[in-house]
């Protein structure tokens, strides 16, 4: 989960404030909603029992989804073959009486017990629009408490704060919001979260390493020299004066010595001198500068380099490597006792291998991607119906007085 002041949040949320305040300007609000204003509330048409169905992991042929009262995996547990009268309609929304997990149905479903559907009263209700409201709905259903259950009444009170234009609810509002959250979020690449198997598996290994304090006999770990995994050498530089380096504003990083924004001191219109995909650190202060450079950059003087032999040392695999080796090295240096390459050379680390004694970058990778879908899960989830809804609404206000 992102804490409430770190920097990615930090810049949302700034972002967020500037977009509210316009959006209040131009005379938008929103306005609370009882669930029962907005939606027919139905009993599913029939209630099927996981242990008297063969339930499939992918949709084949003849199939629909299982909804449960899961929070993961959209609520479905996976796809039946059973008699299609029994069908609830697609295009709805699926909610669960005592787990308080709500998620939209694209196609028609069987259900599980205790799950009621939600159909729309509203003719322009979508795939899109459904998203805004589960966002909304979603913040509210954070106060309640699992497994105290639920009935028709009691859904039926809740409220959820959704836009409004002139007191009628603006569903063009919610559409363009999540249109433009998901160009927003393709641009940044920040749109896909959902964990695939073998990531789920990593974090799972992860998970009872921590509660074991050791090891599980399914992952291993052994000691390697950092010598032996990277080359580590000075990274080229300009040699100019700071003046006349960061003359000019560009696209192209300058690595310095400094711990803090991933060692970047400023980006200037010059060639790179270094490539990307390396692992940078500054040996004139601590460990705390030891940073991976996704992009090529322009090198600075006392800034080190570290190559990696292995082809398989990607972006994934190096972030991990970073958080590892910053581990090993916290609190050992400082001015007087200073950080350079033949010390980082003569250290050992200790990392995950396979069934051969090599590095087992499969599982580093997929824990890596693992942790950074959570992350941008909590932040989408967090964002959910900030970011776009107010551009709309500003566009179609200056729109109207052209």
């Amino acid at each position: 989960m992102l804490k409430k002041d770190s920097p990615s949040r930090s810049r949302i949320s700034l972002k967020i404030e500037k977009l509210e305040r316009e959006f209040k300007a131009s005379g938008g609000e929103f306005r609370e909603f009882r669930l029962d204003e907005i939606f027919e509330l139905k009993s599913s048409k029939k209630i099927f029992h996981a242990q008297n169905l063969k339930i499939y992991d992918e949709i084949i042929a003849g199939s629909y989804p299982y909804v449960v009262r899961s929070t993961i995996d959209n609520g479905i547990r996976g796809y039946v073959i059973e008699d299609e009268q029994y069908l609830n309609e697609g295009n709805t929304l699926s909610f669960a009486q005592d787990t308080f997990s709500v998620f939209y149905q694209k196609l028609p479903y069987f259900t599980g017990n205790k799950v009621k559907i939600l159909k729309s009263k509203f003719d322009d209700f979508n795939s899109k629009i459904a998203l805004y409201i589960v966002a909304n709905f979603n913040k509210v259903l954070r106060e309640f408490t699992w497994g105290i259950g639920s009935n028709v009444d009691s859904i039926s009170r809740i409220k959820i704060l959704l836009p409004t234009i002139g007191g009628k609810i603006s569903f063009a509002f919610m559409q363009s919001f999540v249109e433009e959250l998901e160009a927003y979020l393709a641009v940044t690449g920040l749109k896909d979260y959902k964990l695939t198997q073998s990531q789920s598996e990593a974090l799972a290994k992860f998970d009872e390493i921590y509660k074991r304090g050791g090891g599980v006999e399914s992952l291993k770990f052994s000691e390697f020299s950092i010598g032996d995994l990277f080359d580590i050498y000075p990274t080229k530089n300009y040699g100019y004066t700071n003046s006349d380096l960061f003359s000019t504003i560009g696209e192209t990083p300058v690595i310095v010595n400094s711990s803090q924004n991933n060692g970047i001191g400023g980006y200037v219109d010059l060639k790179p001198t270094e490539n990307g995909n390396i692992i940078t650190f500054s040996d004139t202060t601590t460990s705390d500068s030891i940073f991976y450079q996704p992009k090529d950059f322009v090198g600075y003087s006392h800034v080190q380099g570290m190559h990696p032999y292995n082809y398989l040392w990607q972006k994934y695999s190096l972030i991990y490597f970073v958080v590892n080796f910053r581990k090993i090295t916290n609190g050992l240096f400082n001015y007087g006792n200073k950080f350079n390459r033949k010390i980082v050379k003569d250290m050992q680390i200790k990392l995950p291998i396979n069934e051969n004694s090599e590095l087992n970058f499969d599982f580093i990778q997929n824990f890596i991607k693992a942790v950074e879908k959570l992350v941008i899960k909590d932040l989408v989830l967090w964002a959910d119906s900030k970011i776009a809804t107010t551009k709309f609404i500003i566009t179609k206000n200056k729109t109207n007085h052209c």
